[in-house]
């Protein structure tokens, strides 16, 4: 029985669904879209319908603090960002972005100011280390442009300066890592992963990677 197995046979703790649906996202359970240019869950009930993963700068390598570079994407097309998700590993002690006013930001190169910039949520990530996780759930328009993505706390950020186990297509030695999943229309309502309603595509993405792991 492998490990993922063993996780979907306990009951589905919260903490356990969030860190299965995230590490679906960041470790490439996915496939192009249409247009070849960002990626799509495998199962689209992995996700909110009609999402997509247009930026993942993430890998399964070990981690240190503090990338010196930043997380900058250029998008033809814009997009309903609905999630964006920083890793904080923090040497195994996470960082709760709740005690430090910690927030996430997509940076506009051009204009020289931030599409958007929202205090983080954090939640438990590998090992149940708690807060190693950062996300934001905007649901807000990004139109065509060249952005950076900006993690108030780069002295617990994590990066990989190595690329054993490759991941995401947007991964670069000493860069932040970071996903997006965005979407060409905007979700009904605020996103959240602790709502119930994302809580049913986790679950479901448990069973997927259950099916995968057992095939």
């Amino acid at each position: 029985m492998s490990a993922i197995d063993s996780i979907t046979r306990a009951p589905l703790r919260p903490s356990t669904i969030l860190i299965l649906v995230t590490l679906l996202v960041a470790l490439g359970f996915s496939t192009p879209c249409a247009t070849g240019a960002p990626s799509c869950p495998a199962d689209p009930q992995a996700l909110p319908p009609h999402s997509c993963v247009i930026y993942n700068s993430w890998n399964g390598d070990g981690v240190s603090n503090n990338p010196s570079i930043h997380p900058t994407f250029t998008t033809s097309v814009g997009w309903y960002v609905l999630q964006v998700v920083d890793y904080h590993w923090n040497f195994g002690q996470g960082q709760d972005p709740a005690a430090f006013n910690g927030w996430i930001g997509i940076y506009d190169n051009t204009s020289g100011t931030f599409a958007f910039k929202e205090p983080a949520i954090g939640w438990a990530g590998a090992f149940e280390v708690p807060n190693s996780f950062w996300g934001i759930f905007p649901n807000a328009w990004l139109p065509p442009g060249t952005y950076e993505i900006i993690d108030s706390d780069p002295s617990t950020w994590s990066y990989s300066t190595t690329d054993s186990f490759h991941v995401g297509p947007d991964w670069q030695p000493y860069k932040g890592f970071s996903f997006i999943v965005a979407s060409p229309t905007p979700e009904p309502g605020s996103i959240n992963l602790i709502g119930g309603g994302l809580l049913l595509y986790c679950i479901r993405a448990t069973i997927v990677v259950r099916r995968k792991f057992r095939s």
